[in-house]
């Protein structure tokens, strides 16, 4: 099953969206969320998207601050260095942290699916070798019916050959030959019956290593599902910390406004004097 990665969500496609929210809700940048933007894309996680919405919201005030001050550019890149300063490292982290993730749930998924194939593949074996088995048995069951019945057969042949020696030494020779066939026929029988008996030894081996390798293969699958779970839970927790993420944003937004209020204020001080 193919999976779309949540790198794969871009900042240009969360710039997009979160200006469309804008738009539809007139509302300021500032007041857009990660989970706004995720309900329209319906894809990626809160990490990546989150990470990239701080990023446009910081061009989004850094273009207002610009737009409506009269602001050198020394000052106006130290002021944006001092914002990204603040969110920059946050949004590092919660990248790094959601693509190992990923990573890993990719991995552990895709390990799940070739469980899963090979599960079915040996269930396929199985059930051939289940009937072979029972094929074999049949086999088996044919070989002692005809062993039991040439051995009687056999045995009416000695009592002929005996009967024909005591009644006439001429056919002594003739008798000793059936005598010889019959015995021969005899031998012939027994070994093909060992033969069946050591091939259904084979199958019933067969069978319970195939039994055992079913087994690994059921718990080794129970083991994955165990660890898709235990990632789940690990990027639920990521999506938490993007909406703390959110709002160490706001807070760098607000000493920002402070900053400003800060320069205003030194620059009417400068313009009195």
């Amino acid at each position: 099953m193919a999976k779309t990665k949540d790198n794969e969500v871009t900042i240009n496609q969360v710039r997009a969206i979160a200006e469309q929210i804008v738009r539809d809700r007139n509302v300021t940048i500032v007041e857009a969320t990660t989970r706004d933007v995720k309900d329209i894309l319906k894809r990626g996680s809160d990490g990546y998207i989150g990470a990239h919405l701080q990023t446009v919201k910081i061009e989004y005030a850094r273009a207002k601050l610009l737009e409506e001050k009269d602001i050198s550019p020394h000052y106006n890149a130290a002021l944006y260095d001092e914002i990204k300063r603040h969110t920059g490292n946050a949004r590092e982290i919660a990248l790094a942290e959601a693509a190992v993730t990923q990573e890993m749930f990719d991995e552990v998924c895709e390990l799940n699916i070739e469980l899963e194939n090979q599960l079915d593949q040996d269930k396929k074996e199985l059930a051939q070798i289940q009937t072979a088995f029972i094929e074999k048995e049949k086999e088996l069951e044919d070989v002692l019916r005809d062993a039991g019945t040439g051995k009687t057969a056999n045995d009416n042949l000695l009592r002929d050959a005996l009967s024909k020696a005591d009644k006439s030494e001429n056919n002594l020779s003739e008798a000793l030959k059936e005598l010889t066939t019959a015995r021969e026929e005899l031998v012939a029988t027994t070994t093909k019956h060992e033969l069946a008996e050591e091939e259904r030894v084979k199958l019933l081996e067969a069978h319970i290593e195939l039994n055992e390798r079913l087994q690994k293969l059921i718990e080794d699958k129970a083991k994955a599902e165990q660890k898709v779970e235990s990632l789940s839970l690990a990027n639920k927790s990521l999506e938490k910390k993007g909406l703390d993420q959110d709002k160490r944003y706001e807070k760098a937004v607000e000493r920002a406004a402070r900053a400003e209020a800060l320069l205003e204020a030194q620059t009417n001080e400068g313009a009195s004097s």
